[in-house]
């Protein structure tokens, strides 16, 4: 969470920008006449100088806006190099505990005994938190931007070390609010400055740094607190976290008001902390898989922590493999991976002695895969193929067979629209094309997964035939499926 560590962390500003030719009068008249174009190049410079203001006092979408402007010379002279330091520390900007995340996250609504286990290994590590609730607004085109975690068991460095190892949540964190175990309370902006002011500045005052969700009620408290609150957004040796709760957020928290009792329309949470360990600066960015060969094989990783699969010496198939993203995931799990798809693969997929391309179609792969595991079946099948969710099933229909009982498979739903508001509906469609051999059908909307995605996760039940005599029997209802319908 590259946040305002140091003073060195704030990239510099172009130099030589052009200078305003516009003179305005306070009445907003112009001192003397000027040409149109140099008061539209007036009010850009203006413009710039203000998101320059902002940026610099922390701000993160002025530090976006600002990066944007350098990049194409908006109101000032263009500086590429800074510009995109300056979109980079946008993006890199957080710390830790209310979470603050980039859409789409994984979906966790409340963490209780109906949730399965291993979705909340998606986001934070076992034994995190007692409690997760989803409390920031959420659409169906963002995850919740706010999720909350009760009676957390991590230090904040201890966090901070995870997140960086952990390249989906290093890509989607953007701010943590840590909060002490009793934490301020107040009902109001009103109060939430009375108890500021009363409980007086940082210790020998010290340079605090306002941290609040939402962001826009940083700019109106630095306006209310008194001048002896020494605030200074970068390199400060305190923070004040301050959190208004949502409205969903308050009824979890008091589900029995009292009849004709006032709901509070804000409550804000606050709690000031030394900033040692809140911030740490990582001058490049990782990409959300090591040595990843495209985007998407940030999905498969995720879905293998969901599923908890450990395939150090198992066998995996991906279907529609090309040019190779997933294929090249489960290279560095699996003892052998199976790539099936007639089309060429990227070289660096084709890890030697454990990746065989078989170049065609599911239909004509079943037999060389039973020559090659034998009655021992497969334990995972995946696909990210570009299809609709209707069809994927059928494709992966002739493979299916060959799964073991508890293994898994593991395919992306693409949707013609939005992926979102759509998972209990295709989850019992999913089951139902699956059934009777699968069970424990499970769909996440995955931080790596777009807006019209989500990724399915489905497990073959006991008692269910595997490996040669498996596929024999699928091929032959197959072929009686096709003569009956001709």
């Amino acid at each position: 969470m590259a946040g305002q560590g140091t003073s060195n962390d704030v990239p510099s500003t172009a130099a030589g920008a052009p200078q305003p030719v516009v003179v305005m009068l306070a009445d907003g008249r112009l001192q003397q006449p000027a040409k149109l174009g140099a008061v539209v190049a007036d009010a850009l410079r203006r413009w710039y100088l203000e998101t320059e203001k902002e940026a610099l006092r922390g701000d993160v979408k002025a530090q976006a806006l600002l990066g944007q402007m350098l990049i194409e010379g908006y109101g000032c002279q263009a500086d590429p190099v800074k510009g995109r330091e300056w979109a980079e520390k946008a993006r890199r900007r957080g710390s830790n505990l209310l979470a603050s995340i980039l859409p789409p996250p994984v979906r966790l609504q409340n963490l209780g005994p109906l949730l399965p286990r291993p979705l909340t290994h998606c986001f934070y590590p076992a034994g995190f938190a007692e409690e997760v609730h989803e409390v920031g607004p959420c659409t169906d085109r963002d995850g919740p931007c706010l999720v909350h975690y009760k009676r957390t068991r991590l230090t904040p460095a201890e966090l901070n070390a995870w997140i960086y190892s952990n390249s989906s949540a290093n890509a989607a964190v953007v701010r943590v609010y840590f909060l002490q175990s009793s934490p301020g309370v107040a009902l109001s902006r009103q109060q939430l400055v009375e108890q500021l002011v009363a409980a007086g500045p940082a210790p020998d005052g010290g340079r605090l740094r306002l941290q609040c969700f939402p962001r826009s009620l940083e700019g109106w408290l630095g306006d209310q607190l008194p001048p002896s609150f020494n605030l200074q957004p970068v390199d400060p040796a305190w923070v004040l976290h301050i959190v208004r709760m949502p409205a969903e957020e308050q009824q979890q928290a008091e589900p029995a008001k009292q009849q004709g009792q006032q709901q509070q329309e804000e409550r804000f949470l606050w709690s000031l902390q030394r900033a040692d360990h809140l911030y740490n600066y990582q001058p490049v960015r990782d990409k959300r898989v090591p040595d990843q060969l495209c985007k998407a094989a940030g999905k498969l990783s995720e879905a293998l922590t969901a599923a908890g699969l450990q395939l150090t010496s198992g066998v995996a198939v991906d279907l529609g493999a090309a040019p190779g993203g997933w294929t090249h995931v489960l290279a560095q799990r699996a003892r052998l991976v199976l790539a099936v798809d007639p089309a060429p693969m990227d070289e660096r997929a084709l890890v030697p002695g454990v990746v065989t391309h078989l170049a065609c179609k599911a239909e004509a792969a079943v037999q060389q895969i039973v020559g090659m595991v034998g009655e021992a079946g497969v334990d995972l099948i995946v696909s990210d193929v570009n299809r609709h969710p209707s069809q994927i099933v059928d494709m992966l229909r002739p493979l299916l067979p060959l799964l073991h009982p508890g293994a898994a498979v593991i395919m992306t739903l693409k949707f013609f629209g939005r992926g979102q508001g759509r998972t209990e509906e295709w989850r019992q469609k999913l089951a139902e094309q699956l059934a009777p051999e699968f069970e424990r059908v499970q769909l996440l909307w995955l931080l790596a997964n777009t807006q019209h995605e989500q990724t399915a996760i489905a497990f073959k039940a006991a008692g269910h035939t595997t490996g040669a005599g498996a596929a024999a029997n699928g091929a032959a209802v197959e072929a009686a499926a096709n003569r009956l319908a001709q």
